[in-house]
């Protein structure tokens, strides 16, 4: 008689990697000469760039690997980029 397989059985078929590499903060900073910014007044000048959650790199697709949710299914994170200037007198 032959025997039923159940999909609970254990089992590593549908097993996949969760191994992932997440791009989560950077930031850039750039500050100008004092000869720049000492012509136009000021005594310091600096522009930035940063952002937050750039990029994941991961082999399973339209899965968050940080989620609690054990399905995955989570609105998708979002990224964020700021730019600004910082200029003192």
């Amino acid at each position: 008689m032959a025997t039923k397989h159940s999909n609970k059985n254990i089992n590593s078929l549908h097993l996949k990697s969760a191994a992932y590499l997440r791009l989560k903060n950077v930031q850039i900073t750039y500050s100008f000469p004092a000869s720049i910014y000492r012509k136009l007044g000021m005594t310091g000048l600096k522009v930035y760039l940063n952002g937050t959650n750039l990029y994941t790199w991961s082999k399973i697709d339209n899965f968050d690997p940080e989620t609690v949710n054990a399905s995955g299914e989570v609105y998708p994170q979002q990224s964020v980029y700021n730019l600004g200037v910082n200029i003192n007198f």
